[in-house]
């Protein structure tokens, strides 16, 4: 993942990839996938990428009445070895719309 901080407006949508890097120990190691904790401002879904290893699209939403704040995504993975992923941050700033 390239990008750990994106600045939105309420009602927009923004698309990321996210790779995962595996050490040679954690190259079996088999994950569920992913999953985000965040405020209720914003939707985030994951879809894995079938055509290349180890990689998820992720969808950020930001609901039309979100509040106009920073929020903080934490990334985690998902199953019985979900804890040998390594959490990620990642920063949305929720902007006010621009007046045209």
């Amino acid at each position: 993942m390239n990008e750990t901080s994106f600045n939105l407006t309420p009602g927009t949508t923004t698309e990321t990839q996210i790779k995962l890097l595996r050490s040679k120990r954690a190259k079996k190691t088999k994950f569920d996938g992913l999953e985000a904790r965040t405020s209720q401002d914003l939707t985030i879904s994951f879809v894995k990428d079938d055509s290349e290893v180890d990689t998820y699209k992720m969808t950020i939403a930001v609901a039309q009445d979100a509040a106009v704040k920073p929020h903080t995504i934490i990334v985690k993975g998902l199953g019985v070895n979900s804890s040998k992923l390594k959490g990620k941050a990642i920063s949305v700033n929720v902007l006010a719309p621009q007046m045209v």
